[in-house]
């Protein structure tokens, strides 16, 4: 029923469960509503993120999602074999390339400024795409400085190590399970997905990344 460009679906927050701070941890719960815009409008999933921040020695900043994705009626939503849409990071417009054609948001800079991807089997935005991965990398410049987003995948996600839809062209990457095949979400059987993100003001350290991924999955 998605598709953002025909406007057939759309994501809307419905409510905060609610916000926390304790023993080290500071973070929310909130509901979300995945829509069908097509006449009748129907309510196809409901979602539910649980956020919280990672104590950091000031090097980075980070935070973990954990998501649950449940049918919101008695039938199942099935998710054909596609070669994009899960858990996504979208970059900076400053990202976009010369040739990129995405008119430029009013009130935002027209700056272009060079940006790469990267994910733990080494695989860039020209040779990376749909390889399963353990994390994938954002990173680019940013007044002249580097800036690098990760976002890892747990190992227990559903079809881990996932693979990585990589834009060709744009700053822009996706975690993908249904690259492989079509998969259902019911009221029995929801989607759960764990990501940790994690951003550093330098190039992207993959020794460090893989050290992250151990330790965290080690938790």
């Amino acid at each position: 029923f998605w598709n953002l460009g025909g406007g057939t679906g759309r994501v809307l927050h419905e409510r905060v469960i609610r916000t926390f701070e304790a023993e080290g941890e500071v973070g929310f719960e909130v509901e979300l509503i995945h829509r069908a815009e097509q006449n009748p409008v129907v309510d196809i999933l409901r979602e539910r993120w649980r956020i919280v921040t990672i104590p950091s020695d000031g090097t980075f900043h980070g935070f973990d999602l954990h998501t649950t994705q449940t049918a919101a009626t008695e039938i199942p939503l099935e998710i054909a074999q596609y070669h994009y849409g899960g858990i996504a990071l979208r970059g900076p417009e400053r990202w976009l390339t010369p040739t990129d054609r995405d008119e430029p948001v009013a009130g935002e800079s027209a700056v272009r400024e060079p940006s790469r991807m990267l994910n733990d089997q080494g695989g860039t935005q020209q040779t990376g795409n749909h390889q399963p991965a353990r994390w994938a990398v954002l990173s680019g410049l940013i007044d002249g400085k580097p800036a690098t987003i990760a976002v890892l995948s747990h190992r227990d996600n559903f079809r881990a190590p996932q693979p990585v839809r990589m834009h060709p062209t744009k700053p822009y990457f996706v975690f993908t399970p249904c690259v492989t095949g079509e998969f259902s979400i019911d009221t029995q059987h929801p989607f759960v997905g764990r990501y940790r993100w994690l951003l550093t003001d330098a190039e992207p350290d993959p020794a460090w990344l893989d050290e992250q991924w151990v330790r965290w999955n080690e938790d």
